[in-house]
């Protein structure tokens, strides 16, 4: 079921995506204006929480006043922060709500990248399985994309069990060595994912542990360290501010140190094109 609905939510993605990618040719460009527009979009959403958290700082000090005055009494301040609440007109979980919103979309993002067939190209999985089965009849190594045991590939209920980055491999492969093979299916895209001088397909992780001194390994090292350095400047803007009596500066402040380590952990273990996707969401 989660599936399915994960499914159906990758759908106008995908088709913004491909969008851009017909437009500029260029995989990581796509993934830039596909953020720009997903933050226009966003924009009104997020000015209303901004909004909402600037109306709760004002408001700081007659909270810190009820929750002095009724310190032994948690009801009776739950009960007042209610009427305050009411008072000002404002919701305070809508400014966290909005908040969690690039989360579902990085997500869904994700699952473009990694699935480029069945959640980019939105084809079936009987597609996916005439790309295995030509790519295997070619006689091409596909060590990189099916599940093997024994030396022979894993097949369940007729269906060859691929790799986490199998769809990947499989796109790079058909793309290069049998592109007139992806052309005879309509709605297939033979995928280039080299933008910048970079493969965005990339783990930048693997340039970590096999490096070179060259612009691929250079490029994909920097893209992680660029992406927690963006989201941190991005959070310290933000606190910057936002006063620091504010009740949920404390937490604020954690924040502010979790998520760029998050940034750097995510896209230093999944393919370039995330991160440069998290460079744009905080640029």
């Amino acid at each position: 079921m989660f599936s399915t609905i994960g499914y159906y939510i990758c759908i106008p993605f995908a088709w913004l995506v491909r969008l851009f990618y017909n437009l500029t040719g260029s995989y990581g460009m796509a993934i830039i204006l596909f953020t720009l527009v997903i933050k226009l979009i966003m924009l009104p959403f997020q000015m209303k929480s901004k909004k909402s958290m600037m109306r709760m700082s004002r408001m700081s000090g007659r909270m810190q006043e009820i929750q002095k005055k009724y310190a032994n009494n948690q009801t009776k301040q739950a009960e007042e922060m209610q009427k305050l609440y009411a008072e000002e007109g404002i919701n305070p979980m809508s400014g966290c709500l909005w908040s969690l919103l690039p989360f579902p979309i990085l997500l869904a993002l994700y699952s473009i990248i990694r699935q480029p067939i069945t959640h980019f190209m939105m084809l079936s999985q009987d597609v996916v399985q005439q790309m295995v089965d030509a790519v295997t009849g070619a006689g091409l190594d596909v060590a990189s994309i099916v599940q093997m045991k024994d030396g022979a590939a894993i097949v369940r209920d007729g269906i060859t069990q691929l790799l986490p980055y199998g769809q990947i491999n499989l796109v790079k492969t058909i793309a290069s060595e049998l592109p007139e093979v992806g052309q005879s299916v309509p709605g297939w895209i033979n995928l280039n994912y080299t933008s910048f001088g970079l493969d965005m397909a990339a783990n930048p992780w693997s340039m970590v542990t096999g490096f070179t001194f060259t612009w691929a390994a250079i490029g994909l090292i920097l893209i992680p360290i660029i992406a927690g350095g963006s989201q941190w400047l991005m959070t310290k803007i933000t606190m910057k501010h936002q006063p620091q009596t504010d009740p949920s500066a404390a937490s604020a402040n954690r924040m502010m140190m979790f998520m760029p380590l998050f940034s750097v952990y995510i896209a230093f273990t999944m393919p370039a094109a995330l991160g440069v996707y998290w460079i744009a969401q905080s640029a």
